[in-house]
Parts: structure tokens; C-alpha cells; sequence
């Protein structure tokens, strides 16, 4: 129980729901070390973040150093071969070499 986990997944005609669950305390987990990259990139809705991990990797969150605004979406689960894309907005407007320079991805296995 220790180093698995149950990923539940809703599928209705609202939308894809997925939740995962530890089988202990997560801090307790045995989890591997997950390989997280990221690519930044823009196209004609903004700046976005794509993510991919090589191990699943729970309780992902992103953060900017210096930099004000917000994505779309913080805090989730990254799941091997399964790539995430975040969208990033402030009002300023930003480049994506100034929010590849400022990002710093933390999950789960990176607090133990």
C-alpha cells in the first residue's frame, strides 16, 4: 500500500473528471522520482506550459518567481505519457523566455 495509488477517472456529459487516491498518508508514500519537463510556447490564445513526466507525479504545482499573474490550473496530477498543457495570463502581456526563466515546477516526491 505503500507505493501505489488508485486513479479514478469520470467520464458524463460534463466532462472528464480524474481524482487519485493514496492507499496511505501521501507523505508516507514510496513514490519514484519523477523526471518533469516543460516547454513554454505561445500561440494565438497566449502563453501556455506543456508539461511530461516519465513517472507519475501528484500535487504538481507551478510557481513564478517576479512574475504576476496566473494559470489555468494548479496543483494536479502529471501521469506518464500523458502531456498537460497549463495556459498562463497576466495583463502585462509576457514573452516566453521571460516565463521559461521565472517557472519552478514542485510536486509531492520533491518535499521528501
Amino acid at each position: 500500500p505503500d507505493s501505489a495509488f488508485v486513479l479514478v477517472k469520470l467520464t458524463s456529459e460534463f466532462g472528464i473528471f480524474e481524482n487519485e487516491q493514496f492507499l496511505t498518508e501521501p507523505k508516507n508514500c514510496n513514490l519514484a522520482v519523477p523526471n518533469i519537463k516543460l516547454t513554454v510556447d505561445e500561440d494565438g490564445n497566449g502563453v501556455f506550459v506543456k508539461l511530461f513526466t516519465d513517472k507519475p507525479a501528484f500535487y504538481v504545482s507551478l510557481e513564478t518567481r517576479g512574475l504576476l499573474g496566473e494559470f489555468d490550473d494548479n496543483i494536479f496530477t502529471l501521469m506518464p505519457d500523458r502531456e498537460r498543457i497549463i495556459r498562463f495570463t497576466n495583463s502585462n502581456g509576457i514573452a516566453t523566455k521571460e516565463l521559461r526563466d521565472a517557472i519552478t515546477v514542485r510536486h509531492l516526491r520533491s518535499t521528501y
